[in-house]
Parts: structure tokens; sequence; C-alpha cells
């Protein structure tokens, strides 16, 4: 609703108050405008001549004029914020002088400072240099020390394991004759196992060949037992063809009793055609003869009223017996027509009665006619029933034959004849092997008793090939002991040496932070006195940038100030007083002009109307008003005080007058004039004069349309848009 209301004032340049105030002259409220407040009939006339656009440019104006205000207001306070710094312009001065000084006599100090913390420097890093070195030599001593006690154990183990492998090659000859009796023993278990190797791999084909016979028995019997069940499953569906011979012929039967309803329905519907035909005809009959009885009824009653009858033939004037007999003759012709009405009219209703019998008939036959789709699916499902029985017990023949053959296959073990030939061969060569468990199992008792030899001769083979190396390592690891201990004394020596050198590193540390800690609050002192220094400089020539500032912010305040003064102008020229109070002033006497010609016409210029736009109050003052004045040949006098019919014409020929003003000015696209009711209140002659001023406006609208209930109103305006109310809703016409 919002998004429309906007749409319309886009498109009217006008809202729904102005609209009512002026071009619509809604039922009941034609005062509308007469009886607002003078500042509200102000506002519609502000309205209706798109005053409101200097609302818009005066509040442009107002926003501009306290926007240079804003900028007035802070300009004066940034030159006045600008004087107060350039004023300290001498202070800065003094600052910047004592800063100097005070950085002269401090950088002084903090070279002499320097010097004396690199000199501390110096001796801290020599001394920094040994600890390292003595940090470097305690670990390497350590593991100087770690490692002659590795070489002493490594020594140890060495020499027992010399010692082992002596011992070792003194039993040479027990253990040499003991492994060739091992290898003999080896030998013997290595060819029976070859044998049993043998023996067993023709043992799985064996098992083999012998699964595959009982396989192909088994396939047989699967294959007896499905053609069994299939048989059975055969000789089920085969014993239902009687039954389904029956089903076949009970579905035909049925659709065949639906080609005959068939022919039933295409009958009824023939006849239910006739039967609407012949309503069809009878009824328009019947509509004739209505009419015709109407014009004869009418004729009647003319010839019954009449005082002087006319022949409706030759046009000459009846006797009284011509007449009397004339209406005998049209009443026994009306008598004899309504006859033939009522005879219609029970024909109509006997067909009616057999066109509802028919068409129950017809319902009921084309429901059994709907089935005809399932029926013919039964018919074909009980026909694909009975061939699968037919061909059920081809196939019962077929199977019982292949059970006959499989059975004998069975009996006869005629299967698996391949892998029985090979079982045979198989068995022979397992007995040509020879194969001995108990030998076998002696010659790996033989073995497993001798078998600790085979580790002692690898032992032995061991001893001979390292006993020359390990007497070598017993050497060495003499020489490298021997070594170890000459240089860890001497290393010892030299950790002592710097040990007692760095134990004055902890005071010169000390000595260094404390000088570290004076450089730097002397590097700060310097640094806060540069910064004062700097700081004063800043302030000095930021003084230099303010003075500038100052001379820009002025020439902008002088002319911020001129640009108040003229947007003050502005929003007092478009305000009510100004441009909208002289446009209303212009326009007046032009509704003036107009409200008081329809007045003058539609009063016999007894009355006059005059509109005030200002009023002077108690206190001296002028005040903008729109008050309304009323003028007749007793005098003037309030608006309240008129009756009814003169009040409507008073606000009939301002809202005329608003409405031709709407219609000129510019912008406004509605060249249209709504009129509901409001004639009531005039007498005869005050709506023809109503009539006649609405038709002498007429060449100033595009159109005008009025709207009332009064007949005789109605008729004096050339096109009508008649609206009756019926039973079935409103009726429209235009004559």
């Amino acid at each position: 609703m919002r998004a429309t209301e906007r749409r319309i004032r886009e498109l009217l340049h006008l809202d729904y108050e102005t609209f009512v105030n002026s071009a619509f002259l809604v039922q009941g409220r034609a005062n509308e405008f007469t009886t607002k407040r003078p500042g509200e009939r102000k506002q519609v006339l502000a309205d209706i001549l798109g005053l409101d656009i200097y609302d818009t440019y005066e509040e442009r104006a107002k926003e501009r004029a306290r926007e240079r205000a804003e900028a007035v207001r802070f300009l004066e306070a940034q030159i006045q914020q600008l004087d107060e710094e350039i004023a300290r312009r001498a202070e800065y001065e003094a600052e910047e002088q004592m800063a100097a000084r005070q950085v002269a006599e401090i950088s002084a100090r903090l070279r002499e400072a320097e010097r004396t913390l690199d000199e501390l420097r110096s001796r801290q890093r020599d001394l920094v240099h040994q600890q390292e070195e003595l940090n470097r030599l305690r670990p390497r001593l350590q593991r100087e020390e770690s490692d002659l006690r590795q070489v002493e154990r490594r020594l140890g183990e060495a020499k027992e394991r010399l010692q082992a492998l002596e011992a070792i090659i003194a039993d040479c000859q027990r253990i040499e004759e003991g492994y060739h009796a091992w290898q003999e023993a080896q030998a013997q278990e290595v060819t029976w196992r070859e044998k049993q190797l043998a023996l067993s791999q023709l043992e799985v084909e064996k098992a083999r060949l012998q699964g595959d016979i009982q396989a192909a028995r088994t396939r047989l019997e699967a294959e007896l037992k499905a053609a069994t069940v299939e048989a059975d499953r055969w000789r089920g569906m085969a014993n239902q063809i009687e039954k389904r011979r029956q089903a076949v012929q009970e579905a035909q039967t049925r659709l065949d009793t639906l080609a005959q309803q068939e022919e039933e329905a295409e009958q009824l519907r023939q006849q239910m055609t006739h039967l609407v035909d012949e309503i069809a005809g009878l009824r328009t009959q019947n509509n004739l003869l209505k009419k015709e009885m109407a014009d004869l009824k009418e004729r009647i009653q003319l010839l019954q009223t009449a005082t002087e009858a006319v022949c409706p033939l030759c046009g000459q004037p009846l006797s009284e017996e011509d007449r009397r007999r004339l209406i005998t003759e049209l009443e026994t012709e009306g008598k004899a027509q309504a006859e033939r009405y009522r005879a219609n009219a029970r024909r109509m209703q006997e067909l009616e009665q057999e066109q509802s019998a028919a068409r129950e008939r017809l319902a009921r036959v084309e429901g059994l006619l709907q089935t005809r789709a399932r029926r013919q699916r039964k018919l074909a499902q009980a026909e694909q029933a009975l061939a699968e029985a037919e061909r059920a017990l081809e196939a019962l023949t077929t199977t019982e034959t292949r059970i006959a053959q499989l059975r004998e296959q069975l009996d006869l073990e005629d299967y698996g004849q391949e892998a029985r030939t090979k079982l045979s061969h198989l068995l022979e060569r397992i007995e040509a092997i020879g194969y001995d468990a108990t030998a076998h199992e002696k010659a790996r008792a033989a073995v497993k008793a001798l078998a600790e030899f085979e580790a002692q001769y690898a032992e032995l083979q061991r001893a001979l090939a390292s006993v020359d190396a390990e007497r070598r390592a017993v050497e060495q690891l003499v020489q490298q002991h021997d070594a170890l201990v000459q240089a860890i004394a001497e290393e010892r020596e030299r950790y002592n040496a710097l040990k007692a050198a760095v134990s004055e590193l902890d005071a010169v540390e000390t000595a260094v932070r404390t000088q570290d800690q004076v450089v730097l609050e002397l590097a700060g002192q310097e640094q806060e006195a540069r910064t004062r220094l700097g700081a004063a400089q800043q302030k000095l020539a930021t003084i230099e940038e303010q003075v500038k500032r100052r001379q820009q912010s002025q020439h902008e305040l002088e002319k911020a100030r001129e640009e108040q003064a003229i947007y003050e102008e502005l929003r007092e020229a478009f305000g009510k007083r100004g441009l909208q109070s002289m446009i209303i002033e212009t326009a007046v006497p032009e509704i003036e002009e107009e409200a008081n010609q329809l007045l003058s016409r539609m009063t016999d210029g007894r009355m006059s109307v005059s509109l005030q736009t200002q009023r002077d109050t108690k206190t001296g003052n002028t005040i903008e008003t729109l008050d309304i004045l009323i003028q007749d040949e007793v005098g003037q006098r309030a608006y309240e005080m008129f009756s009814g019919g003169e009040a409507f014409r008073v606000d009939f020929a301002l809202r005329i007058a608003l409405s031709k003003l709407l219609a000129r000015r510019a912008g406004a696209r509605l060249r249209t004039l709504f009129i509901d009711e409001g004639f009531g209140s005039q007498d005869a002659q005050g709506r023809q004069r109503l009539v006649e001023a609405i038709q002498s406006i007429q060449d100033d609208f595009d159109r005008i349309l009025v709207i009332t209930h009064i007949e005789e109103l109605s008729d004096l305006f050339p096109v009508r848009i008649n609206v009756v109310k019926t039973p079935e809703g409103s009726q429209i016409s235009i004559s």
C-alpha cells in the first residue's frame, strides 16, 4: 500500500487529502474544504499549487545555513586556539636554548663512560675465551677417561675370547670324528625323506582323483534331484489345464455380454439426443408463445382502457361492439395459446422424466462398460495361464525321460571313467617307491643324536680362522691403553691452569654490567635532552605553520559568514511568509473569480464569496490565514448561518474553482473532476443550475464524472453509465 501511494503521488503530484478537497467531491463531504481550519485550507491550496517544493527548498537552505553556522563556530574556535599557540613563541625559544646546552653536556659524559665500558668488555672477552676453552676441555677429559675405561673393559674381554679359542683348538680330534659320523647319518635321512616326499605327492594326486570320481557322482545326484523337483513343478502346472480352459471360456462369455451392453449404451445416447432436441424445440415454442400472450394481453388491456379504440389493421375507429368482438377474439386466441403452452410444458415434463431415466440407465451401463479393460486383461491372463499349463505338460514328458537316464547311470557307476583309469596307474607307482617309515625314523634319530658335532665343528673352524686376529687385537688394546693414560695426565694439568685463570670472570662481568647501566642511563638522558630539543624546534616550526593556517582560517571564516547570511535570506524567501505566501496571494483572486462566476450563475447573482489570506490579531500583529467570507443580499454572514442548499452551492463553487486550478497547475496530470451525489439538498431549479454550472466548465476538464441516484438529473447528461443491482450481481450498461 505504501508503494502504491508513493507511485500515485509520483504520477499525479498530489496526495489523497488534496484529491478529496479539490478534484473529488465525496458523497456527504462536499464541505471538506470549507469546514477545515484556515491553516488546513491554506495547506490544501499550497498542495494544489505544488508549493511543497518550496518547503524542500526552505529545508535545504535551512540545513545549508546551519552547516555554515557550524563552520563559523568551528573556524572562530580554531582561530582562537591558533592565537593562543602563537603567543607562546618566546617560551618555545627559551626551551630550545636550554635543551641544546643539556645535549652538549650529557654527550661529553656519555663518550667517557663508553671508553671505560670498551676496556672492561675487552678484558671480559679474553676471560670468556679462556672459559670457553675450559668448557671444551672438561667434556674432552671426561670422554678420554671414559674411553680409558672402555679400553680396559675391551682388553679384558679380548683376553677371555683368546683363552676360549685356544681351548676349542685343543679338542680338535674328537670334534672332527663326531662331525664325520653326523654327515653319514644325514645322507641316509635325506634319501628316506626324498622317498617320503615322492610318496606324499602321489597321495595328493590319489586324493584328487578320488575326489573327482565322487564329484562326478555328486553332480549326477544333484541333477537327478533338480530334475525330480522340476518334474513335480511341471506336473502341478499340467494338472491345471482343464481348470484354466474353463476360466478362458468364462472370461470370453463376460466380454460378449459387455458387447451387447455397448450396443444398448449407444441406443440410450441416441435416445437422449432426440429428447434434448425435442425439449429444446418445445422450450423455444413456449418462449414465443409467452411473448405472443404478453402482446395479446397488452392489446386487450389497451382495448379495454381506451376511450376511442382504433382498428389495428386499417386504423379506423372501432364501435363498441367491434371493440368487444375484437377483445373476445383476442382472448380466445390467448386461451388457445395458453393451452398449447401448458400442453408443451406437460410434454417437456414427460420428456425430462424419460431423459432422467435414460441418463440413469446410461450411467449404469457405462459403469459396467468401464470394467471392459479389466475383463480383457483377465481373458488375456487366463489364455496365458492355459498356454503355460500346456507347455508344462510337454516339459513333464521330457523331464521324466531324463530322470530315468540319470538313475540308470548312477546304478551302473557310469561316471568319472578317466579319473578311474588314472587312479589305477597311480596305485602301481606308489607300490614301486618302496618307502620304509621305520628305517626313516632310525635315520632321523641318529641325525638328532650327532647334531651337536655340527655346531662344534663350525666353532672349531671359526677358532682356527680368528685366533691370530684375536692375538693382534690384544696387543693393539694394550698400546691404546698406555697412550690414553699419558694424554689424560697432560690435559688434567692444562685444565687446572685454566680453572685458576677464569676465577676473576664474575668480578669483571659485574663491572661490565655496572658500567653498561651507567652508559644506558647517560644515553637515555642524552635522548631525552635531544627529544626536548627536537620538541622545542618542532613547536617553533609549528608556530610558523599556525601563522599560515590562521590566515587561511580567517579567509574561510569570512566566506562562511557571507554564505550563512545568503542561506538565511533564502530560507526566509522559501518559507510560508515568503514566495509561498506571494504565490497563494496571486492564486486567491483567480479562485475567487472562478467560484463567484459559478456561484452567481447558480444563485442569480445573490451570493458571492471572498478569501482572506491575512488577519490582524488583538495584539496588533498580522497572521497568515485563509478565511472564507460569504456575502448575499442580507449581508456578510458566517458559513454556518446558510441553509444546506446554499452552503452546498458555496462548497461546490469553491471546489470547482480548486479543481480548475488543479487541472491548470504546472506538472499536474489529473484533468478529471469527480462529483459524488450532493444534489439532494437542491430543489429542481437548484439542480438545473448545478447541471448548467457543470456544463459550463466541461471544456476545462478532459472528463467530468457525476454520480447520482436522481433519475431526472441523470437525463440531463449526454452519456450515462447505468449500474443496476440484480440477484445475479450488479449489471452495467452505457446509454
